[in-house]
């Protein structure tokens, strides 16, 4: 896992925790341990993008088998959460 940030986006890179099959369980995870919520899912064959709010800042879950997965944030308050998120992505690793 790895992060990417700049001043106007954040990427959290996580293909050893997700993949097209597993990622609702990881969407159910978000929802215990981070009050997430779904907003919209667009689900393709081989991708899947899902608009998510996590404690009120939206972000992208990008599911691509070709790209990799990652959960992408375009606001200051979603680079500020993304640090926190950051560290409860580490402890499903461990």
């Amino acid at each position: 896992m790895h992060c990417f940030e700049s001043k106007e986006i954040i990427k959290i890179f996580f293909d050893e925790l997700i993949n097209y099959d597993n990622a609702e369980e990881l969407f159910e995870r978000f929802e215990a341990n981070l009050n997430a919520n779904l907003i919209e899912k667009i689900d393709g064959p081989y991708s899947r993008i899902w608009i998510i709010s996590i404690q009120d800042v939206i972000f992208k879950l990008v599911i691509d088998e070709d790209y990799g997965s990652m959960l992408v944030g375009e606001s200051d308050e979603a680079i500020f959460k993304a640090k926190e998120i950051y560290s409860e992505l580490e402890k499903f690793i461990h």
